[in-house]
């Protein structure tokens, strides 16, 4: 859609809808820029969301994609003080990032998927969510050579580490997880009744098939394996 045509429409209004509770953006384009969207759209819109996704469209060439620095996201996440689920394509990061003084609340997310990269080390630090019960840490696009190799570097042991004790349903990726580190992510866990594997071949992976004879499984609910599928 031209640029032009997306001037328009921001500022008619129509994305300052007081009803408005759900957005969904591709990350290709003019709206895959989230400050361009936000500076042409009346802040509305971001006050009263509940729903929001930032995902890779899947026509747009990853030259045109835009994925979120971990910084802009927690930006992003601050302008969202409703959000009840997000999903969130993350640019690849491998170093940590500045801790925000005072962790972001947001008193009413139950969800949070990651789509694509995990969080980068220390991304949690910088939220408060007390609701949260169900995160997605699925389709990771990890290169085995950047895997972390200690706690400090894995962000998404991060989170677990900050908020797995409140968590009933994770979902994880096998690629994602250094075989060493997968005891210690279920010991993060001890309340999750629902424990989802998503990926191509799942049930033969050696993740699969260490989780499906490990004790450390003892309190689970349900424990299977999906493709890995778009949110």
């Amino acid at each position: 859609m031209p640029s032009a045509t997306l001037h328009r429409m921001a500022s008619s209004g129509i994305f300052g809808a007081p009803p408005l509770r759900s957005v969904s953006m591709e990350m290709g384009g003019y709206w895959g820029n989230i400050d361009s969207a936000k500076e042409t759209s009346a802040m509305q819109i971001w006050e009263s969301v509940t729903k929001f996704a930032f995902e890779a469209g899947h026509d747009v060439p990853p030259a045109y994609q835009y994925p979120l620095r971990g910084q802009r996201a927690l930006r992003m996440l601050k302008s969202l003080p409703q959000l009840s689920e997000c999903v969130l394509t993350l640019e690849s990061e491998y170093g940590h990032i500045p801790v925000q003084l005072t962790p972001t609340p947001l008193p009413n997310l139950t969800r949070l998927a990651f789509t694509s990269h995990p969080p980068p080390p220390r991304f949690a630090s910088s939220l408060d969510l007390p609701l949260l019960r169900h995160v997605d840490l699925t389709c990771h696009v990890v290169d085995i050579r950047h895997l972390p190799q200690s706690e400090s570097d894995d962000g998404a042991l991060g989170l677990l580490q900050r908020l797995g004790h409140q968590l009933q349903v994770v979902t994880l990726h096998p690629r994602s997880i250094l075989p060493r580190s997968l005891r210690r992510y279920l010991q993060l866990l001890p309340n999750v009744v629902s424990l989802e594997i998503h990926g191509t071949d799942a049930r033969a992976s050696p993740l699969w098939l260490r989780l499906s004879s490990t004790s450390d499984l003892t309190s689970f609910n349900n424990l299977g394996s999906a493709p890995c599928s778009s949110h």
